[in-house]
């Protein structure tokens, strides 16, 4: 920096370590016009284990909420539900997905990051309901109810339509 300081006047020098974090930024973007697009057998490749591990958890951890026996068991099974959520969404949110389907892959992301959401509705109904606990026997029905629940199932069957099974 000592030697840039020498060619230019003190106001541009202090402005230079901003100026090139900005070049450095704009210049890959501007470049190629945003991130670069997976192709549609990488974005496969990519986003099935997400998808996949998220259905698992909605399925087992679902099950499992339903059939435990004391609500702190309940609870940390839906804590493991939320995370796995949250991770599916923020790995998929990292994706560029084929132009062909990003907005159904943005839907898909939103509404995952919706249903970890909802989780803690059933974390609230837990806290309440400490002191007469009952097993959450409906839970997997109606997690499966919720809004964002059901616009993960639309997403998915919209991408399956464009030759994107996710869930193999």
């Amino acid at each position: 920096m000592r030697f840039v300081h020498r060619l230019l006047p003190g106001s541009v020098t202090r402005l230079l370590p901003g100026l090139l974090v900005a070049v450095a930024v704009a210049v890959p973007v501007a470049g190629c016009g945003g991130p670069d697009r997976l192709g549609a057998d990488e974005y496969r490749r990519q986003a099935a284990p997400p998808v996949e591990d998220a259905a698992d958890a909605i399925v087992k951890l679902g099950l499992a909420i339903s059939r435990a026996p004391a609500p702190e068991l309940a609870a940390t099974r839906l804590e493991l539900l939320r995370e796995r959520l949250e991770n599916a969404s923020e790995s998929l949110a990292g994706l560029a997905p084929p132009e062909e389907i990003a907005d159904t892959h943005r839907d898909l992301v939103r509404a995952l990051s919706e249903l970890a959401g909802e989780t803690e509705r059933f974390d609230e109904e837990l806290k309440v309901e400490l002191d007469e606990y009952e097993q959450l026997t409906t839970f997997p029905q109606e997690l499966a109810g919720t809004l964002s629940a059901r616009q993960i199932t639309d997403a998915l069957r919209k991408l399956e339509s464009e030759g994107y099974d996710l869930l193999g």
